[in-house]
């Protein structure tokens, strides 16, 4: 009989919370988590909610700088250029009417601890980068913790979002995957077919259900990096039913979504260690 596994994402996160209040101890001192949010988004608010929670545990000092919906690009690009020794989170979405590639392009790249910014981005590529984006870096961990191999297994990644599927597809090429990207611009018939073939199954498209059992394959390896919110509960883009058939299932909420928090502030402590270094002594 195949064995089934449920990813446990809060013990995952615990460990690293484990890991990094021991690194803050030998630091000496809070590193600092600003985080700017416009508008009102009930799955942010809890997102936040969680990080806010979980910093404060670890020893992180967080600030929430919010803004009406309707503020502007200036406005909040002016608040980050006054933020100092700081690592900076900007809560996606933004309003319409901001200049997303501006807001996230006024972050410094050692305090861009999501990796948003077309500097990042660039050194993500190019290997230069000493982080990983924060859902990248959950998903690592998990195939980390549960020997999961890229090796001659068929990749399926839905979405190509920045937070979820864009970082994703890059690591996965530079690991060799054999990797198939689908959007909601994938024929419905080739989605099916290449949903079927995949041995792991990486999805962010941020809509409920949208992956079924009949879609794919006994003992697949499914993460579903999907959130959003449906009749007042998170869910995700798998329909609960798919662990059925998985040989690894991350749930929603409970699986990548801890350890996401876990590796954001992990990031804040890596570039609050990496700032303090740079200072002139």
């Amino acid at each position: 009989m195949m064995r089934r596994m449920l990813v446990d994402g809060n013990a995952i996160a615990q460990d690293i919370y484990t890991q990094l209040k021991e690194r803050i101890n030998i630091l000496g001192c809070s590193p600092k988590l600003a985080v700017v949010m416009a508008g009102d988004d009930p799955v942010t608010e809890r997102f936040l909610d969680l990080k806010r929670k979980k910093a404060e545990e670890v020893g992180v000092a967080v600030s929430v700088h919010r803004f009406r919906e309707r503020v502007t690009t200036e406005e909040i690009v002016d608040l980050i250029n006054s933020l100092e020794e700081t690592s900076i989170v900007v809560q996606l979405p933004l309003p319409q009417n901001i200049e997303m590639t501006k807001v996230l392009d006024s972050i410094p790249e050692k305090e861009d601890v999501d990796v948003l910014s077309t500097r990042s981005n660039i050194a993500y590529l190019e290997d230069t980068l000493t982080i990983y984006p924060p859902v990248t870096g959950a998903i690592i961990e998990i195939f980390k913790r549960h020997d999961i191999t890229l090796e001659n297994k068929k990749v399926v990644v839905v979405g190509r979002g920045q937070l979820v599927g864009k970082p994703t597809i890059i690591w996965l090429k530079k690991q060799g995957a054999d990797l198939q990207e689908l959007d909601s611009y994938t024929d419905e018939e080739d989605f099916r077919i290449f949903l079927g073939e995949a041995d792991i199954v990486i999805s962010g498209a941020g809509k409920p259900g949208l992956i079924t059992p009949d879609m794919v394959k006994e003992g697949v390896v499914l993460i579903d990096a999907g959130t959003s919110e449906l009749e007042g509960k998170l869910a995700g883009d798998m329909d609960p039913r798919c662990r059925e058939k998985a040989s690894l299932f991350t749930p929603v909420p409970g699986g990548l979504g801890p350890i996401t928090i876990a590796v954001l502030l992990r990031n804040t402590v890596d570039y609050s260690v990496e700032r303090a270094a740079l200072k002139p002594s």
